[in-house]
């Protein structure tokens, strides 16, 4: 399943639909897409924390303030944010909002 490796992390491909997000959709509006969930984390970031530049990819969301930066992906059916500057991974909740997960990456970001 591992096909390669960006920027020194295993990226799952051509993983089957019955396989994908399969979080519990209690937090989010029902059947939202990562690229979705992606987008909303994204504007939430937005609005709450001044100065931060949000990209978008397609397997993880970037999120960088000054010289700190973090990464959302989403395996394993759990949310995970990557401190760039410490290399370690934050491993959250099953059930989390979306406002929840913008409040852990501003911890890290302040």
């Amino acid at each position: 399943m591992i096909s390669d490796l960006d920027v020194g992390f295993p990226v799952l491909r051509n993983v089957p639909k019955h396989l994908s997000i399969t979080f519990s959709y209690l937090y989010f509006d029902e059947n939202m897409s990562w690229e979705d969930i992606r987008t909303k984390v994204g504007e939430i970031l937005k609005s709450k924390i001044p100065g931060i530049e949000v990209y978008p990819y397609k397997y993880y969301l970037h999120v960088k303030k000054g010289d700190k930066g973090i990464r959302l992906m989403y395996s394993y059916g759990r949310f995970r944010i990557l401190d760039e500057s410490t290399r370690k991974v934050i491993i959250l909740k099953p059930n989390i909002t979306a406002e929840e997960i913008a409040e852990e990456i501003s911890k890290i970001l302040s």
